[in-house]
This record gives C-alpha cells, sequence and structure tokens, in this order.
C-alpha cells in the first residue's frame, strides 16, 4: 500500500487556519471610530500578500488565477442595540458572494497583483428598517527583489453595525491606500518605510469622519538568524471637524523573533507626542504610550495559538474637542482536527475619551470583554465551508450590558 507524504507542517496549519480567519462579515460591536487609524488595512505582513491565509470561506489550496463563491450566515444577538435595560433581541441574516484575483497562485513571482470583492446583503427580523447591503475591496501590487519589496495597495470598506461606544446602529465607509517598502542596506541591517492615508465618512448620520496621514520610517539590525531589533519613528496627522488637526509623533523600540515556521513575534512600543490645533487657534499637547503587538506559536501538528496588543489614538466622530484612546487585546487558541478547526479565545477593547483642552484627563472609561467558542470544517472536497461561534460579550464602565451572540453559515466556492 502507498503512503502519500505528509504536508509541511507549516503548510498543513496554513490551510487550517484559512478557517480562522475573519469570514463572514456580521454586525458585532466595534469601536468604529479607530478603524480609520490601521496603517495596514490588508494586513500584508512582511509586505508581501500571503494569499495561502487569504479567508475566502472555505479551506484549501488555490488552483487558479481567479475564484468565487457563496457565503449565507445567520445570526442572533440577544442585546442588538447593547441596551443596558429593556435588552432588544435581533435575528438576522447575511448574504456574501465574493471573488478574488490573483497573477501569482502559487507565489514566488518578483512581480504580483491581487484583487479581492465581497458584498453583504445584511437582513434583520426585527428592524428592518436597517437591511441593507456592505461591501469591501481592496487590490495589492507587491514586488519581491533580492534586497528590496514594495508593496503598493487600496482598499475600500463599507461596514456597518452597532457601535460599542453610541450603542447606536452606524453605516460607514473607510477608504486607505499606501504604499510599503523594505531595503535591505547590508547582510544585517534593512530600512522599513511606508505611507498611508485613510479616510473615513459617515453618509448622512450625525457622526464626523477623519482624514489620517500615517508616515513610518523604521530600521533593523539582525543581531542572530532568528532576532532583530531597531528603532521605529511614526508621524501620524489626523484631521476631523471635532477636534480640527492633531500631530503625533511616536518614537518606538521595535524587535521581531522567528523561531523557524512555527513561533513569530513582532513587537514595537514607545511614548507617542500628540499636539492639538484646534479652529479656535489654542494649541494642546499629551503625552502617550503607544504599543503594536502580535505573536503567534504553532505548537505541534494539531494546536496553535496567538495574541495581539494594539493601542490607537482616533479622533472621536461623535463628540466635539474629544479623542478616544483605545487598547485591543486578542489572544486564541486553535485546535486543528480530522476535519475542521476548533477554536477558543477572548478579545478585550479598553477605550477612554480625552477632552483635547485637559491634557490627557481621561473620562467615559469603558471595558469591552468577548469571550468565544468557534467551529469550522470543510465539506465536499473542500467546496463547502461550516462556520459557526458562539460568543459572551460584558461590558462595564460608561454603560454596563451584556450579550450573548451565536452564528451559523455555510461558504461554497465554485
Amino acid at each position: 500500500m502507498s503512503k502519500f507524504p505528509s504536508p509541511p507542517r507549516r503548510k498543513t496549519w496554513i490551510a487550517a487556519l484559512a478557517l480562522i480567519a475573519p469570514w463572514c462579515a456580521t454586525s458585532y460591536a466595534q469601536n468604529f471610530s479607530v478603524l480609520v487609524t490601521n496603517p495596514d488595512p490588508l494586513g500584508l505582513g512582511d509586505f508581501v500578500p500571503d494569499l495561502l491565509t487569504t479567508d475566502l470561506g472555505v479551506n484549501g489550496n488555490l488552483k487558479g488565477d481567479f475564484r468565487y463563491g457563496l457565503g449565507v450566515q445567520s445570526a442572533y444577538s440577544s442585546n442588538f442595540f447593547q441596551a443596558e435595560d429593556n435588552a432588544e433581541g435581533e435575528f438576522s441574516t447575511y448574504i456574501n458572494p465574493w471573488l478574488s484575483y490573483t497573477t501569482d497562485p502559487e507565489g514566488g513571482a518578483p512581480f504580483s497583483l491581487t484583487g479581492n470583492y465581497r458584498p453583504s446583503g445584511r437582513y434583520y427580523v426585527e428592524n428592518g428598517d436597517l437591511n441593507g447591503w456592505d461591501q469591501s475591496g481592496d487590490v495589492s501590487l507587491s514586488f519581491v527583489g533580492s534586497k528590496t519589496q514594495i508593496s503598493v495597495f487600496g482598499s475600500y470598506l463599507q461596514t456597518s453595525g452597532t457601535d460599542l461606544l453610541t450603542g447606536e446602529f452606524i453605516e460607514s465607509t473607510i477608504t486607505a491606500a499606501g504604499i510599503r517598502a523594505n531595503r535591505q542596506i547590508a547582510p544585517r541591517t534593512s530600512l522599513d518605510a511606508s505611507w498611508t492615508v485613510s479616510k473615513s465618512d459617515y453618509g448622512s448620520s450625525e457622526n464626523v469622519g477623519a482624514d489620517v496621514y500615517t508616515t513610518i520610517l523604521g530600521g533593523y539590525w539582525a543581531a542572530t538568524e532568528r532576532l532583530s531589533f531597531g528603532p521605529t519613528l511614526r508621524y501620524t496627522v489626523s484631521n476631523s471637524d471635532n477636534i480640527g488637526t492633531s500631530d503625533a509623533w511616536a518614537l518606538m523600540a521595535a524587535i521581531r523573533y522567528r523561531m523557524g515556521e512555527r513561533f513569530f513575534l513582532s513587537a514595537a512600543l514607545g511614548p507617542e507626542y500628540v499636539k492639538f490645533s484646534g479652529d479656535g487657534g489654542d494649541d494642546d499637547s499629551t503625552v502617550n504610550v503607544s504599543m503594536n503587538f502580535t505573536a503567534s506559536y504553532i505548537i505541534d501538528e494539531q494546536w496553535s495559538c496567538s495574541g495581539s496588543i494594539v493601542t490607537a489614538l482616533a479622533p472621536s466622530s461623535s463628540q466635539q474637542n474629544t479623542v478616544i484612546n483605545n487598547w485591543a487585546i486578542s489572544a486564541t487558541v486553535n485546535r486543528k482536527l480530522v476535519r475542521g478547526v476548533l477554536s477558543g479565545g477572548l478579545d478585550c477593547n479598553i477605550s477612554g475619551d480625552s477632552d483635547v483642552a485637559s491634557a490627557g484627563e481621561v473620562f467615559n472609561k469603558q471595558q469591552n470583554w468577548g469571550t468565544f467558542i468557534r467551529y469550522q470544517r470543510p465539506f465536499f472536497s473542500d467546496r463547502i465551508g461550516f462556520n459557526s461561534e458562539f460568543r459572551y460579550v460584558l461590558n462595564t464602565g460608561s454603560s454596563d450590558w451584556q450579550e450573548v451572540q451565536v452564528t451559523a453559515g455555510l461558504n461554497v466556492s465554485f
């Protein structure tokens, strides 16, 4: 009896973790104001999109240049508007067609072009006036040379849901574009640079959007084959009718550590000086801590875990002269089964409002804790994917409420 060789450890887990990535769109509570601050909305990693980790709803390798499919998901929320009293439950259904195109399905080409588009129709049982369509799309062009890597990207996100800070149903659009580059200037030294512009808009609602421009310059020195570190300088300009203009300088110490293909850590930490210039001509400033931490560990063929800590300072979309200081913390453990993946974890958003004129005094503090169990598996030669999740959310601080969320859905790849 012939025996086929097992796939490499990394390829096995890449296929499994494709199911763990964010999948069908649902109106989960989120802090919409901080979405505009993400300088890497496509998650390009080391400047090159890893197509095998792009979630298209099913498990499997990319066989061609073009893929498309359809997802259907149902969800229940016990407290749709996150009310402290008289919570309202809601059943919803989401229809998610998707398509993806790449010029380099197998990887390894010096030039590659990747594009994705996913519209999402939302339908509510109790709140039919909120029915509508969301959509997201992105495109990236990457060049990988012997010493230089460059990525140019653009994205468009039209999303909706109950805002974590206001408890109101929000519809918003976020448009982003940017360029990232890495250059190896010596055997152990490399330089990184990126520039990103991100714009948010809330249509006809009373919320106010923002324009955020981010420039990052950094260098890494490889102490060993596994460990590299260096300084990173980030400059951010934010424009909003609610706060005027803010200029933020962050000087961070950055470190990267990789242990083969099983463990990876990337972290940056340092002070951030922020200066606000309001319409009245008065200038105020504050100093915050800026942090970005991500880590992943493939323990063995069955187990893996990952975690992240990200800070963000964003203009409030709903209050004058107010900025939001947000800490997003998440941790996930995954168990690969014979068919599918079982995962569990928790996430937390700790946020507080700061009046621009109060030099950093924080009010309206809020902590949002969520814990979840998720099961996902493929069917029929990996063309159909089943996704399910149970989530419990507890919010404390300026408003106290709790919520149970249950979702289940199917994704079909044609």
